[in-house]
Protein backbone atom coordinates (compact mmCIF):
# COMPACT_ATOMS: atom_id res chain seq x y z
CA UNK A 1 0.00 0.00 0.00
CA UNK A 2 3.09 2.08 1.06
CA UNK A 3 3.99 1.76 -2.61
CA UNK A 4 1.12 2.96 -4.08
CA UNK A 5 0.96 6.49 -2.04
CA UNK A 6 4.59 7.55 -2.22
CA UNK A 7 3.58 8.03 -6.21
CA UNK A 8 0.76 10.18 -5.29
CA UNK A 9 2.05 11.84 -2.85
CA UNK A 10 4.73 12.84 -4.63
CA UNK A 11 2.22 14.06 -7.46
CA UNK A 12 0.30 16.06 -5.07
CA UNK A 13 3.86 17.81 -3.68
CA UNK A 14 4.36 18.42 -7.41
CA UNK A 15 0.69 19.77 -8.20
CA UNK A 16 0.63 22.00 -5.19
CA UNK A 17 4.37 23.58 -5.62
CA UNK A 18 3.38 24.26 -9.25
CA UNK A 19 -0.25 26.01 -7.91
CA UNK A 20 2.18 28.39 -5.90
CA UNK A 21 4.39 28.87 -8.71
CA UNK A 22 1.49 29.96 -11.07
CA UNK A 23 -0.39 32.20 -8.54
CA UNK A 24 2.96 34.01 -7.02
CA UNK A 25 4.41 34.41 -10.46
CA UNK A 26 2.37 36.99 -11.88
CA UNK A 27 4.57 40.26 -13.19
CA UNK A 28 2.98 39.88 -16.88
CA UNK A 29 -0.80 39.50 -15.44
CA UNK A 30 -3.33 42.26 -15.87
CA UNK A 31 -4.91 43.37 -12.64
CA UNK A 32 -7.96 44.35 -14.49
CA UNK A 33 -8.17 40.62 -15.57
CA UNK A 34 -7.95 39.10 -12.53
CA UNK A 35 -10.12 41.54 -10.77
CA UNK A 36 -12.70 40.60 -13.63
CA UNK A 37 -11.99 36.92 -13.42
CA UNK A 38 -13.14 36.98 -9.55
CA UNK A 39 -15.17 39.61 -9.13
CA UNK A 40 -18.70 38.62 -8.31
CA UNK A 41 -21.85 40.41 -9.64
CA UNK A 42 -23.09 41.42 -6.34
CA UNK A 43 -24.00 44.76 -6.53
CA UNK A 44 -22.40 46.51 -3.11
CA UNK A 45 -23.84 49.83 -1.12
CA UNK A 46 -22.46 50.57 2.08
CA UNK A 47 -24.36 52.64 4.41
CA UNK A 48 -24.42 54.72 7.39
CA UNK A 49 -26.00 53.88 10.49
CA UNK A 50 -27.10 56.95 12.67
CA UNK A 51 -28.26 56.43 16.31
CA UNK A 52 -29.45 58.91 18.99
CA UNK A 53 -28.19 58.08 22.83
CA UNK A 54 -30.26 55.68 23.41
CA UNK A 55 -28.94 53.84 20.56
CA UNK A 56 -32.62 53.84 18.54
CA UNK A 57 -32.31 55.08 14.91
CA UNK A 58 -32.33 59.07 13.25
CA UNK A 59 -34.80 59.86 10.89
CA UNK A 60 -32.84 62.60 8.93
CA UNK A 61 -35.34 65.01 7.00
CA UNK A 62 -32.76 64.59 4.34
CA UNK A 63 -28.97 63.99 3.51
CA UNK A 64 -26.27 64.30 1.03
CA UNK A 65 -22.95 62.91 0.18
CA UNK A 66 -20.20 65.14 -1.41
CA UNK A 67 -17.04 64.28 -3.29
CA UNK A 68 -14.90 66.64 -1.54
CA UNK A 69 -12.41 66.57 -3.86
CA UNK A 70 -14.44 67.73 -6.85
CA UNK A 71 -17.23 68.94 -4.81
CA UNK A 72 -19.42 66.95 -7.10
CA UNK A 73 -22.96 65.88 -4.91
CA UNK A 74 -22.77 61.90 -5.12
CA UNK A 75 -25.66 61.34 -3.21
CA UNK A 76 -27.89 57.81 -3.86
CA UNK A 77 -31.16 59.50 -5.23
CA UNK A 78 -34.01 56.92 -2.60
CA UNK A 79 -37.50 56.76 -3.70
CA UNK A 80 -40.22 57.38 -1.09
CA UNK A 81 -40.60 53.76 0.39
CA UNK A 82 -36.67 53.35 0.40
CA UNK A 83 -36.15 56.69 2.21
CA UNK A 84 -38.80 56.09 4.45
CA UNK A 85 -36.88 52.05 5.34
CA UNK A 86 -33.72 54.56 6.03
CA UNK A 87 -35.47 56.59 8.38
CA UNK A 88 -37.18 53.58 10.24
CA UNK A 89 -33.70 52.17 10.42
CA UNK A 90 -31.55 55.14 10.71
CA UNK A 91 -29.09 53.85 7.84
CA UNK A 92 -28.40 55.86 4.89
CA UNK A 93 -26.70 55.02 1.55
CA UNK A 94 -23.16 56.57 1.73
CA UNK A 95 -21.38 54.82 -1.38
CA UNK A 96 -22.19 51.46 -3.77
CA UNK A 97 -20.91 50.58 -6.82
CA UNK A 98 -22.17 52.60 -9.39
CA UNK A 99 -20.53 55.74 -7.37
CA UNK A 100 -17.46 55.50 -8.39
CA UNK A 101 -15.20 53.86 -11.75
CA UNK A 102 -11.88 52.67 -10.74
CA UNK A 103 -11.29 55.96 -8.20
CA UNK A 104 -8.80 55.18 -5.35
CA UNK A 105 -8.62 57.31 -1.98
CA UNK A 106 -11.72 59.77 -2.91
CA UNK A 107 -12.51 61.88 0.23
CA UNK A 108 -16.16 62.15 1.02
CA UNK A 109 -18.29 63.72 3.54
CA UNK A 110 -22.33 62.31 4.60
CA UNK A 111 -24.26 65.29 5.94
CA UNK A 112 -27.47 64.94 8.03
CA UNK A 113 -30.29 67.15 8.09
CA UNK A 114 -33.37 67.50 10.44
CA UNK A 115 -36.08 70.64 10.25
CA UNK A 116 -33.34 72.03 7.63
CA UNK A 117 -30.47 72.21 10.43
CA UNK A 118 -27.22 70.31 9.94
CA UNK A 119 -27.08 67.65 12.98
CA UNK A 120 -25.07 65.08 11.58
CA UNK A 121 -21.37 65.20 9.71
CA UNK A 122 -19.02 61.91 9.17
CA UNK A 123 -15.80 61.95 6.63
CA UNK A 124 -14.48 58.86 4.68
CA UNK A 125 -11.75 57.62 2.19
CA UNK A 126 -13.18 55.98 -0.64
CA UNK A 127 -12.30 54.28 -3.54
CA UNK A 128 -12.64 51.14 -5.90
CA UNK A 129 -11.62 47.89 -4.59
CA UNK A 130 -10.19 45.34 -7.14
CA UNK A 131 -14.36 44.29 -7.23
CA UNK A 132 -16.56 46.93 -5.17
CA UNK A 133 -16.48 50.12 -3.43
CA UNK A 134 -15.04 50.15 -0.27
CA UNK A 135 -14.09 52.57 2.67
CA UNK A 136 -10.81 52.63 3.43
CA UNK A 137 -11.59 55.16 6.69
CA UNK A 138 -14.37 56.74 8.46
CA UNK A 139 -17.00 55.76 10.78
CA UNK A 140 -19.54 54.25 9.57
CA UNK A 141 -21.69 54.27 12.75
CA UNK A 142 -22.61 57.32 14.13
CA UNK A 143 -24.59 58.66 17.14
CA UNK A 144 -26.18 61.97 17.72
Amino acid sequence: MYKVLKPFVFILFLAIINFQTACNNNDDVDPDSICDEFCTTEFVTISVTITGQSQNPVALDSYSVVNLETAQDITITLNEAEFEFAQQEGRYPLVNDATFERLQGSNIQFTGFINGQQVITGNYSAGRGCCHVEINSGDLQLTL
